[in-house]
């Protein structure tokens, strides 16, 4: 058994003396491994990268959310509900048409409003950036541009319960018009 051992040893020690390089086989082997190695890590580098994008639109579709629920909170807090020109609503749906707004319409309680979800070019879209429009195709954007980063837009949609007298805020968040986060 040892003179196997010591022999075997001595053939190794003769390869690694010997001057003759590696073979092309042994190249081959060492270039498939290196590709296979860089493969999986392009692909781990790719689903991290994936999964980092999908978890910030998370991130920044809650904090859009919550920057329109607080503005909405205010500004139905002080709607005037007896006034019929201060809120407009279907009384079978509930879906809240017009409301005058404290913060974005002008100190006219006349002049009622509505929440519309508008493009870059100000058209009224599906999904977007939610402004306020008081019928003179004039919109003032509740949140900046900032707000909606990463391809985010939103609708909200307002129902008014007129036996409770409560408000209630359906918003949707949504990426390249996909819905990724709905609240009620």
């Amino acid at each position: 058994m040892k003179e196997k051992f010591a022999k075997s040893r001595n053939c190794i020690f003769i390869k690694l003396k010997s001057k003759a390089g590696f073979s092309l086989l042994e190249l081959l082997v060492a270039v498939i491994v290196l590709l296979l190695v860089s493969g999986g890590l392009a692909t781990a580098s790719t689903v991290a990268n994936n999964q980092f994008v999908k978890s910030m639109r998370n991130s920044e579709a809650q904090e859009l959310y919550t920057n329109l629920k607080s503005l909405l909170d205010y500004e139905l807090r002080h709607v005037d509900t007896s006034n019929s020109n201060a809120l407009v609503y279907d009384e079978t749906t509930g879906v809240v048409s017009k409301f005058h707004s404290k913060t974005y319409s002008s100190s006219s309680i006349n002049e009622a409003g509505t929440l519309v979800s508008i493009d870059d070019d100000n058209n009224e879209t599906e999904y977007g950036e939610i402004a306020f429009s008081n019928n003179s195709a004039q919109y003032n954007r509740l949140l900046g541009k900032a707000a909606y980063p990463h391809d985010i837009q939103a609708k909200v949609t307002i129902y008014y319960d007129e036996d409770n007298n409560i408000f209630t805020v359906d918003t949707v968040i949504a990426v390249n018009d996909e819905p990724i986060l709905k609240r009620h």
